[in-house]
Protein backbone atom coordinates (compact mmCIF):
# COMPACT_ATOMS: atom_id res chain seq x y z
CA UNK A 1 0.00 0.00 0.00
CA UNK A 2 1.75 3.10 -1.02
CA UNK A 3 1.85 6.10 1.21
CA UNK A 4 3.45 9.61 0.40
CA UNK A 5 6.96 10.15 1.78
CA UNK A 6 5.86 13.31 3.78
CA UNK A 7 3.58 11.51 5.61
CA UNK A 8 4.53 9.55 9.02
CA UNK A 9 3.29 6.13 9.02
CA UNK A 10 1.66 4.25 12.23
CA UNK A 11 0.93 0.54 11.60
CA UNK A 12 -1.52 -1.29 13.53
CA UNK A 13 -1.91 -4.94 13.21
CA UNK A 14 -5.24 -6.17 15.16
CA UNK A 15 -4.98 -2.93 17.98
CA UNK A 16 -1.24 -3.83 18.34
CA UNK A 17 1.78 -1.29 17.28
CA UNK A 18 3.77 -3.15 14.67
CA UNK A 19 7.07 -0.44 15.07
CA UNK A 20 8.79 -2.42 12.58
CA UNK A 21 6.29 -1.99 10.04
CA UNK A 22 5.55 1.89 10.85
CA UNK A 23 7.93 5.52 10.69
CA UNK A 24 7.58 7.97 12.85
CA UNK A 25 11.33 9.44 12.38
CA UNK A 26 11.44 13.68 12.03
CA UNK A 27 8.83 14.52 14.03
CA UNK A 28 9.37 17.79 16.28
CA UNK A 29 10.47 17.60 19.86
CA UNK A 30 7.39 17.69 21.95
CA UNK A 31 5.53 14.90 20.45
CA UNK A 32 5.28 11.53 22.06
CA UNK A 33 3.93 8.50 20.22
CA UNK A 34 4.04 4.69 20.64
CA UNK A 35 1.97 2.43 22.49
CA UNK A 36 0.87 3.14 26.35
CA UNK A 37 2.25 0.03 27.27
CA UNK A 38 5.85 1.21 26.79
CA UNK A 39 4.87 5.02 27.28
CA UNK A 40 3.70 6.87 30.72
CA UNK A 41 0.08 6.30 31.62
CA UNK A 42 -2.28 9.12 30.09
CA UNK A 43 -5.01 10.64 31.55
CA UNK A 44 -7.02 10.55 28.80
CA UNK A 45 -7.26 7.43 28.86
CA UNK A 46 -11.26 6.09 28.67
CA UNK A 47 -11.93 9.60 29.92
CA UNK A 48 -14.54 10.58 27.12
CA UNK A 49 -15.34 6.97 26.20
CA UNK A 50 -16.59 5.83 29.85
CA UNK A 51 -18.52 9.19 30.29
CA UNK A 52 -20.38 9.73 26.68
CA UNK A 53 -20.06 6.25 24.83
CA UNK A 54 -22.10 3.30 24.03
CA UNK A 55 -21.78 -0.70 24.63
CA UNK A 56 -19.56 -0.94 21.68
CA UNK A 57 -16.93 1.49 23.25
CA UNK A 58 -17.21 -0.34 26.91
CA UNK A 59 -16.67 -3.62 24.65
CA UNK A 60 -13.27 -2.09 23.17
CA UNK A 61 -12.03 -0.72 26.56
CA UNK A 62 -12.49 -4.40 27.94
CA UNK A 63 -10.87 -6.32 25.17
CA UNK A 64 -8.29 -3.32 23.33
CA UNK A 65 -4.96 -5.39 23.41
CA UNK A 66 -3.02 -1.68 23.79
CA UNK A 67 -3.19 1.67 23.48
CA UNK A 68 -1.65 3.81 20.94
CA UNK A 69 -1.07 7.19 22.30
CA UNK A 70 -0.29 10.54 20.57
CA UNK A 71 0.61 13.49 22.49
CA UNK A 72 1.65 17.13 21.56
CA UNK A 73 3.21 19.83 24.18
CA UNK A 74 1.97 23.31 24.21
CA UNK A 75 2.53 25.44 20.91
CA UNK A 76 4.28 22.66 18.85
CA UNK A 77 3.30 22.24 15.52
CA UNK A 78 3.32 19.34 13.56
CA UNK A 79 3.59 19.89 9.93
CA UNK A 80 3.74 16.15 8.94
CA UNK A 81 0.66 14.17 8.84
CA UNK A 82 0.32 10.85 10.75
CA UNK A 83 -1.02 8.11 9.07
CA UNK A 84 -2.75 5.31 11.04
CA UNK A 85 -2.92 2.29 9.07
CA UNK A 86 -4.86 -0.09 10.82
CA UNK A 87 -4.91 -3.63 9.88
CA UNK A 88 -7.18 -6.57 10.15
CA UNK A 89 -6.85 -9.96 10.10
CA UNK A 90 -9.70 -12.65 9.13
CA UNK A 91 -10.09 -15.83 10.62
CA UNK A 92 -8.69 -18.78 9.00
CA UNK A 93 -12.33 -20.87 8.62
CA UNK A 94 -15.38 -20.01 7.14
CA UNK A 95 -17.61 -20.31 9.85
CA UNK A 96 -15.67 -18.13 12.62
CA UNK A 97 -14.90 -14.38 12.54
CA UNK A 98 -11.86 -12.58 13.67
CA UNK A 99 -12.15 -9.50 15.77
CA UNK A 100 -10.15 -6.78 16.75
CA UNK A 101 -10.49 -3.71 18.85
CA UNK A 102 -8.08 -0.60 18.03
CA UNK A 103 -8.36 2.16 20.86
CA UNK A 104 -5.97 5.43 19.79
CA UNK A 105 -5.68 8.67 22.47
CA UNK A 106 -4.79 12.17 20.57
CA UNK A 107 -3.95 14.57 23.40
CA UNK A 108 -2.99 18.43 21.84
CA UNK A 109 -1.77 21.05 24.02
CA UNK A 110 -2.38 24.66 24.03
CA UNK A 111 -1.85 25.97 20.68
CA UNK A 112 -0.57 22.96 18.97
CA UNK A 113 -1.63 21.69 15.77
CA UNK A 114 -1.61 17.89 14.29
CA UNK A 115 -3.45 16.05 11.91
CA UNK A 116 -3.92 12.90 12.00
CA UNK A 117 -5.45 10.06 8.86
CA UNK A 118 -6.99 6.80 9.75
CA UNK A 119 -7.19 4.01 7.78
CA UNK A 120 -9.11 0.87 7.88
CA UNK A 121 -8.40 -2.66 5.93
CA UNK A 122 -8.07 -5.70 5.77
CA UNK A 123 -5.17 -8.28 5.43
CA UNK A 124 -6.97 -10.70 3.61
CA UNK A 125 -10.54 -11.68 2.10
CA UNK A 126 -12.54 -12.42 4.71
CA UNK A 127 -14.96 -11.76 7.50
CA UNK A 128 -13.67 -9.69 10.27
CA UNK A 129 -15.57 -7.62 12.57
CA UNK A 130 -13.47 -3.97 13.65
CA UNK A 131 -14.59 -2.15 16.86
CA UNK A 132 -12.06 1.19 16.72
CA UNK A 133 -11.99 3.68 19.36
CA UNK A 134 -10.49 7.09 19.28
CA UNK A 135 -10.25 9.92 22.02
CA UNK A 136 -8.99 13.41 21.07
CA UNK A 137 -8.41 16.05 23.69
CA UNK A 138 -7.71 19.44 22.15
CA UNK A 139 -6.54 22.24 24.34
CA UNK A 140 -7.07 25.82 24.15
CA UNK A 141 -6.59 27.29 20.48
CA UNK A 142 -5.18 24.03 19.14
CA UNK A 143 -5.76 22.52 15.69
CA UNK A 144 -6.84 18.58 14.74
CA UNK A 145 -7.23 17.69 11.56
CA UNK A 146 -8.56 14.28 11.09
CA UNK A 147 -9.25 12.06 8.44
CA UNK A 148 -10.83 9.17 8.07
CA UNK A 149 -10.65 6.18 5.10
CA UNK A 150 -12.58 2.77 6.07
CA UNK A 151 -11.72 0.58 2.97
CA UNK A 152 -12.56 -2.68 4.72
CA UNK A 153 -13.06 -6.20 2.78
CA UNK A 154 -16.87 -6.57 1.66
CA UNK A 155 -17.83 -9.13 3.69
CA UNK A 156 -16.05 -7.12 7.26
CA UNK A 157 -18.52 -5.45 9.90
CA UNK A 158 -17.17 -2.15 10.83
CA UNK A 159 -17.72 0.09 14.27
CA UNK A 160 -16.42 3.37 14.72
CA UNK A 161 -16.30 5.70 17.87
CA UNK A 162 -14.92 8.74 18.03
CA UNK A 163 -14.95 11.18 20.64
CA UNK A 164 -13.57 14.43 20.81
CA UNK A 165 -13.49 17.33 23.64
CA UNK A 166 -12.44 21.02 22.70
CA UNK A 167 -11.54 23.89 25.02
CA UNK A 168 -11.78 27.22 24.91
CA UNK A 169 -10.93 28.34 20.99
CA UNK A 170 -9.78 25.05 19.37
CA UNK A 171 -10.62 23.88 16.27
CA UNK A 172 -11.26 20.14 14.70
CA UNK A 173 -11.98 19.18 11.17
CA UNK A 174 -12.81 15.84 10.06
CA UNK A 175 -13.63 14.75 6.76
CA UNK A 176 -14.60 10.72 6.12
CA UNK A 177 -14.83 8.64 3.53
CA UNK A 178 -17.06 5.04 4.62
CA UNK A 179 -16.05 3.06 1.29
CA UNK A 180 -16.18 -0.61 2.33
CA UNK A 181 -17.24 -3.45 4.74
CA UNK A 182 -20.64 -5.55 4.50
CA UNK A 183 -22.33 -3.12 7.33
CA UNK A 184 -20.14 0.19 8.64
CA UNK A 185 -21.38 2.52 11.29
CA UNK A 186 -19.35 5.30 12.87
CA UNK A 187 -20.40 7.16 16.08
CA UNK A 188 -19.56 10.66 16.75
CA UNK A 189 -19.81 12.76 19.59
CA UNK A 190 -17.77 16.38 19.79
CA UNK A 191 -18.17 18.33 23.05
CA UNK A 192 -17.30 21.88 22.55
CA UNK A 193 -16.38 22.71 26.15
CA UNK A 194 -15.10 26.34 25.60
CA UNK A 195 -16.23 29.68 23.85
CA UNK A 196 -15.28 30.03 20.05
CA UNK A 197 -14.50 26.55 19.77
CA UNK A 198 -14.95 25.43 15.71
CA UNK A 199 -15.85 22.21 14.26
CA UNK A 200 -16.12 20.84 10.93
CA UNK A 201 -17.81 17.52 9.92
CA UNK A 202 -17.27 16.11 6.46
CA UNK A 203 -19.35 15.40 6.67
CA UNK A 204 -18.17 34.21 22.87
CA UNK A 205 -18.89 32.23 19.47
CA UNK A 206 -19.04 28.94 18.55
CA UNK A 207 -19.20 27.74 15.34
CA UNK A 208 -20.32 24.34 13.80
CA UNK A 209 -20.20 23.27 10.29
CA UNK A 210 -21.56 19.55 9.43
CA UNK A 211 -21.74 17.74 5.80
CA UNK A 212 -23.06 14.17 5.59
CA UNK A 213 -23.46 12.86 1.57
CA UNK A 214 -24.69 9.06 1.06
CA UNK A 215 -24.51 7.60 -2.12
CA UNK A 216 -26.17 4.12 -2.35
CA UNK A 217 -25.54 2.02 -5.36
CA UNK A 218 -27.01 -1.66 -4.79
CA UNK A 219 -30.89 -2.04 -4.31
CA UNK A 220 -30.18 -4.12 -0.89
CA UNK A 221 -28.11 -0.89 0.19
CA UNK A 222 -28.87 0.90 3.11
CA UNK A 223 -27.99 3.97 4.55
CA UNK A 224 -28.85 5.82 8.42
CA UNK A 225 -28.26 9.04 9.42
CA UNK A 226 -29.21 10.60 12.93
CA UNK A 227 -27.36 13.52 13.55
CA UNK A 228 -27.62 15.86 16.26
CA UNK A 229 -26.58 19.25 17.85
CA UNK A 230 -27.36 20.38 21.01
CA UNK A 231 -27.05 23.87 22.17
CA UNK A 232 -26.73 24.28 25.90
CA UNK A 233 -28.51 27.62 27.31
CA UNK A 234 -24.88 29.56 28.14
CA UNK A 235 -23.39 28.39 24.64
CA UNK A 236 -24.95 31.79 23.47
CA UNK A 237 -24.01 33.10 20.29
CA UNK A 238 -23.38 29.76 18.37
CA UNK A 239 -23.10 29.11 14.53
CA UNK A 240 -24.16 25.79 13.12
CA UNK A 241 -25.76 24.22 9.86
CA UNK A 242 -26.34 20.61 9.55
CA UNK A 243 -26.66 19.00 6.24
CA UNK A 244 -27.65 15.96 4.51
CA UNK A 245 -27.53 15.29 1.20
CA UNK A 246 -28.15 11.48 0.06
CA UNK A 247 -28.08 10.13 -3.65
CA UNK A 248 -30.01 6.54 -4.57
CA UNK A 249 -29.21 5.61 -7.70
CA UNK A 250 -31.42 2.34 -8.45
CA UNK A 251 -35.09 1.34 -7.30
CA UNK A 252 -35.21 0.08 -3.68
CA UNK A 253 -32.21 1.70 -2.10
CA UNK A 254 -32.90 3.23 1.07
CA UNK A 255 -31.55 6.14 3.49
CA UNK A 256 -33.17 6.86 6.67
CA UNK A 257 -32.23 10.61 7.55
CA UNK A 258 -32.61 12.20 10.78
CA UNK A 259 -31.01 15.70 11.75
CA UNK A 260 -31.52 17.42 14.65
CA UNK A 261 -31.33 20.49 16.14
CA UNK A 262 -31.78 20.75 20.04
CA UNK A 263 -31.25 24.24 21.04
CA UNK A 264 -31.95 25.56 24.49
CA UNK A 265 -29.89 29.18 23.96
CA UNK A 266 -31.87 31.80 22.65
CA UNK A 267 -28.98 34.11 21.10
CA UNK A 268 -28.07 31.62 17.65
CA UNK A 269 -28.11 30.98 14.79
CA UNK A 270 -28.81 27.36 13.40
CA UNK A 271 -29.98 25.77 10.61
CA UNK A 272 -30.82 22.06 9.35
CA UNK A 273 -31.37 20.41 6.14
CA UNK A 274 -31.52 16.85 4.21
CA UNK A 275 -32.14 16.10 0.64
CA UNK A 276 -33.23 12.33 -0.81
CA UNK A 277 -33.03 11.62 -4.35
CA UNK A 278 -31.53 10.47 -7.94
CA UNK A 279 -29.88 12.56 -10.58
CA UNK A 280 -31.53 15.72 -11.91
CA UNK A 281 -32.89 14.47 -15.74
CA UNK A 282 -31.88 17.85 -16.47
CA UNK A 283 -28.47 17.86 -15.29
CA UNK A 284 -28.10 14.75 -17.15
CA UNK A 285 -29.79 16.30 -20.07
CA UNK A 286 -27.63 18.90 -20.21
CA UNK A 287 -24.46 16.86 -20.21
CA UNK A 288 -25.88 14.30 -23.34
CA UNK A 289 -26.62 17.76 -25.25
CA UNK A 290 -23.04 18.29 -24.79
CA UNK A 291 -21.89 14.96 -26.83
CA UNK A 292 -21.37 12.99 -23.15
CA UNK A 293 -23.31 9.26 -23.39
CA UNK A 294 -25.97 8.85 -21.02
CA UNK A 295 -23.10 6.11 -19.06
CA UNK A 296 -20.49 8.87 -18.84
CA UNK A 297 -22.91 11.49 -17.70
CA UNK A 298 -24.25 9.67 -14.75
CA UNK A 299 -20.66 8.81 -13.74
CA UNK A 300 -19.68 12.38 -14.04
CA UNK A 301 -22.65 13.84 -12.13
CA UNK A 302 -22.33 10.97 -9.23
CA UNK A 303 -18.87 11.42 -8.72
CA UNK A 304 -19.07 15.45 -8.05
CA UNK A 305 -21.50 14.40 -6.14
CA UNK A 306 -19.12 12.51 -3.62
CA UNK A 307 -16.00 14.85 -4.93
CA UNK A 308 -16.83 17.77 -2.55
CA UNK A 309 -16.21 15.50 0.74
CA UNK A 310 -13.14 13.87 -0.97
CA UNK A 311 -12.04 17.09 -1.73
CA UNK A 312 -11.40 17.42 2.01
CA UNK A 313 -8.41 14.98 1.80
CA UNK A 314 -5.56 17.42 1.36
CA UNK A 315 -2.77 15.33 0.27
CA UNK A 316 -3.09 13.93 -3.03
CA UNK A 317 -1.88 10.31 -3.34
CA UNK A 318 -4.50 9.66 -0.68
CA UNK A 319 -6.98 11.64 -2.22
CA UNK A 320 -6.29 9.96 -5.85
CA UNK A 321 -6.27 6.30 -3.93
CA UNK A 322 -10.02 7.19 -2.49
CA UNK A 323 -11.50 8.37 -5.81
CA UNK A 324 -10.01 5.05 -7.32
CA UNK A 325 -11.85 2.98 -4.99
CA UNK A 326 -15.48 4.93 -5.39
CA UNK A 327 -14.91 4.63 -9.32
CA UNK A 328 -13.90 1.17 -8.16
CA UNK A 329 -17.26 0.37 -6.20
CA UNK A 330 -20.00 2.38 -8.70
CA UNK A 331 -18.21 0.23 -11.38
CA UNK A 332 -18.96 -2.80 -9.37
CA UNK A 333 -22.41 -1.68 -8.34
CA UNK A 334 -23.72 -1.06 -11.95
CA UNK A 335 -22.81 -4.78 -13.10
CA UNK A 336 -24.31 -6.20 -10.35
CA UNK A 337 -27.93 -4.93 -11.09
Amino acid sequence: MSVCSSIRRVVLVDGVFRPELSDLSGLPEGVTAGALSALEFSDQLAVQSDARGGVFSQFNSACAPDVFAITIAKGVHVDVPIHLLQLSTTASSADTMSTSNPRIIVTLGAGSTLEVVEEFAGLEDGPCFTNAVLEAALGESSTLKHGLIQNQVLGSFHNKSTFVSQEKQSSYQLTECELGGKLSRHDLDVLQIGPETDTKLGWGMRNSDQVHKCIVSSSSGRGVFDGNVKVERLAQRTDAQQLSRNLLLVPKATVNVKPNLQIIADDVKCTHGCAVSDLEEEQLFYLQSRGISPAEARDMLVFSFGQEVVAGLVYSDLRSRVEKIVTQNLVRASKQE
